[in-house]
């Protein structure tokens, strides 16, 4: 079994170690290509008389940086800038004879195209001229279906324990998941248009930034680092892929020629909530029957962040920092024994034939606390969730030249939560049996933007994210042995209290899928080339590319590991008299625990065209491919089930009924690879009015999923390598 603090430092020095090793690699040889996280402008240049114009010099400049782009009108008029960091830009027009329009605080928000057409006028002068630039309210030129979550709505909305994934629900078709679900129980959740929940794609900065267990985030950015993210739900563009729901694009804050900062806390507390219709009455001289305060809420979220230039129109940086500590009552029910059953349970069992093991399970039921005493069997407690999160983020931008940019981020989340009833799977309702769940999460990247001439653009991006979490038992004390109940697996981290399950009362243990420690990395590498060639006017934009992922994933999962006693009672022996007797109906034990290694690798490449019909009429051409190759283990402890006639009568059992991957014709992964995965997408943007009020829109794609490593778990399980044995009870065998 691995040491978590020496993988930990091994994983982490490992993953930058891949990054430079392929970045030597992908530097000295072809490019490879993927999604993107900027935005581009269009449009078309007129004279007054309505005849297009070509060879118009086009400038685009970032009103933050300073960093200009020129470009040129086609034969047809048309002019494109894509791969444009979001933000807010000037742009101007300029041929000799003619005014010179400018439209300023032009705002590109992530993987949006803004058209932006010109119409000059003839001048003995050359005259600026200011034009307003009215943020568009409709997206004109793509069929994307999505929504870009911007400044004013991250400033101004109010948002709960401020976690960006709250503002992807104003998205059309995102809908809140139901309440513990596999992905929701471990942060928020979302389901795009009836996608799965682990059907979305988490990207931060074009990074990847999604787990490998329940494809989660990786990395929780601060809401106070983020600039602005888009929510794409349907039809959009064959750049992305991954999985067929949501593609979830977060763009971090960058600096900027002026020093920015702000500090900040925000606080919740119980003293300054009014009680509601549920809580007990405050205790007094004069109240009668049961009181209390207000349940536990405590909650504060205090950061601070800075930004600005280190070497003005060259260098910018941009960090954040924040920190939430949460104090938060959990109200449960529970059912335990009344007074009179568990004398009337003591009384039938004298005490010479009470099992010493079953005795101590028995007493540490508490007493019933709501209704009579005597005949309730309603146990009400609301202990303490604790959990502390600090959010870290840092990103350096850097010009290199005209024609070069560098930017690079880091982020680090590193969650610390003490569960007194286990949001995912707990065994019991009774408090005491709690987890503690440690989520470290990361992502960090560099991405090159390269201009070959006004036509030609490359954007390179390679980075990494992981995300280490860690679910174990709170209490690791040896209870199995203190009870006097049989110790199933010895190592310290698998202690705890045995799982006892008694018919028609709460149970006594912990989850049973406790402990868990899986570091999960992956190594993304990604390339965007843009094209806008000269035949045909100009009117397409050619973008084209693939990328690579490989993954890693490092699994300790002891389930059951202290054991499973049932006790269901009789049509003449109640469970809590089998309890008293120590007589179970069946017990569940395994023979070792789990470890497994994990690795898979995923290719993906597309070619998209937007051509440019008419100036009113946009068509969006695409085709993606992608490959995913079978996940293997490590150490080849993969199996199945032999289902030939063979493992009916095969010796000795019940390893003889498995296959092991990789002999008897079984792959290594225990599935053979699907190379077929061939996504068109084909859309369509139309303005039937000369104006941008009405825009038709439509698209058709194929889309697909990768699997989730953890979904390999389940061949893990099986025998030879890990036996869960189930054993029914014979007659009176005891603990």
């Amino acid at each position: 079994m691995f040491e978590q603090d020496n993988l930990s430092k091994f994983t982490l020095s490992t993953a930058w170690g891949a990054i430079a090793f392929a970045s030597m690699l992908l530097l000295d040889s072809v490019s490879v290509f993927g999604q993107a996280n900027t935005g581009a402008i269009v449009g078309a240049v007129h004279d007054a008389s309505g005849a297009v114009m070509a060879g118009v010099s086009i400038t685009i400049r970032n009103e933050g940086t300073n960093i200009g782009r020129t470009v040129l009108t086609s034969a047809s008029g048309d002019y494109s800038a894509p791969l444009l960091p979001p933000g807010g830009y000037e742009v101007s027009a300029d041929v000799a004879g003619f005014n010179k329009p400018v439209f300023r605080n032009v705002q590109v928000q992530v993987n949006q195209t803004v058209r932006l057409d010109f119409a000059l006028t003839l001048a003995a002068v050359q005259q600026e001229v200011s034009v307003t630039a009215a943020a568009p309210l409709i997206q004109t030129e793509t069929s994307s279906l999505g929504q870009v979550v911007g400044q004013v709505q991250i400033a101004n909305l109010p948002l709960n324990e401020r976690n960006f994934v709250s503002f992807a629900y104003l998205a059309p078709g995102v809908q809140i998941d139901a309440e513990n679900t596999l992905v929701s129980s471990q942060g928020l959740a979302l389901s795009a248009n009836g996608a799965r929940q682990i059907s979305n794609n988490f990207l931060l900065d074009g990074i990847d930034n999604n787990d490998l267990v329940i494809n989660q985030y990786s990395a929780l950015p601060s809401v106070e680092a983020i600039q602005e993210f888009k929510v794409q739900t349907g039809t959009y563009s064959a750049e992305y892929g991954r999985n067929s729901g949501a593609q979830i694009n977060v763009l971090l804050k960058s600096g900027t020629n002026n020093f920015h900062g702000t500090a900040y806390e925000y606080v919740r507390n119980r003293h300054l909530d009014a009680k509601n219709v549920f809580d007990l009455p405050d205790c007094g001289p004069s109240t009668t029957g049961a009181c209390g305060e207000i349940p536990r809420l405590d909650r504060s979220q205090f950061g601070a962040s800075f930004g600005g230039p280190i070497r003005r129109n060259k260098t910018f940086f941009f960090f954040s920092s924040e920190y939430l500590l949460l104090r938060q009552a959990d109200t449960r029910f529970a059912t335990v024994p009344s007074q009179v059953q568990r004398a009337a349970a003591l009384a039938a069992v004298p005490a010479a034939q009470r099992n010493p093991a079953g005795l101590n399970l028995f007493n540490l039921y508490p007493a019933a606390n709501v209704g009579d005493p005597s005949t309730s069997n309603r146990f009400v407690s609301a202990p303490t969730i604790e959990q502390k999160e600090p959010f870290i983020v840092g990103k350096i931008d850097h010009v290199l030249s005209s024609r070069d940019n560098l930017s690079g981020h880091y982020t680090l989340s590193f969650g610390n939560r003490l569960n007194p009833f286990d949001p995912l799977a707990p065994y019991t309702q009774l408090p005491g049996y709690g987890t503690t769940v440690i989520t470290h999460g990361q992502n960090g990247g560099i991405s090159w933007n390269h201009i070959f001439n006004p036509r030609i653009l490359n954007e390179f991006r390679i980075g990494f994210n992981g995300e280490h979490g860690i679910f174990t038992q709170t209490d690791k004390t040896d209870h199995n042995t203190l009870l006097g109940f049989p110790t199933v697996l010895t190592a310290p981290v698998d202690l705890g209290f045995p799982n006892v399950a008694v018919a028609g009362f709460d149970g006594i243990g912990q989850p049973t899928n406790t402990p868990q420690d899986h570091p999960t990395y992956t190594l993304h590498v990604m390339d965007n080339f843009a094209w806008n060639p000269n035949f045909n006017g100009g009117r397409h934009q050619f973008k084209m590319g693939s990328e690579f992922r490989r993954y890693f994933y490092h699994l300790l999962f002891d389930t059951s590991a202290r054991g499973i006693w049932n006790f269901n009672g009789n049509s003449t022996t109640p469970a809590l008299m089998q309890l008293l007797q120590g007589i179970p109906s069946n017990a569940q034990t395994v023979n070792s625990e789990v470890n497994m290694d994990l690795y898979a690798t995923s290719f993906g490449g597309y070619f998209q065209d937007d051509f440019r019909v008419t100036s009113r009429l946009t068509v969006n051409l695409g085709v993606r491919y992608e490959y995913n190759v079978p996940v293997t283990e490590g150490k080849n402890e993969l199996s199945v089930a032999d289902l030939s006639p063979a493992s009916a009568t095969c010796t000795p059992k019940p390893g003889c009924e498995f296959i092991v991957a990789g002999t008897r014709g079984i792959p290594d992964a225990t599935y053979l690879p699907d190379r077929n995965n061939f996504a068109p997408r084909v859309g369509f943007a139309w303005r039937p009015l000369d104006s941008d009020r009405l825009v038709v829109r439509s698209g058709f794609g194929i889309y697909y999923d990768t699997l989730l490593l953890n979904a390999q778990l389940n061949a893990r399980l099986n025998a030879p390598f890990r036996i869960t044995q189930v054993i029914v009870n014979p007659g009176n065998a005891t603990i």
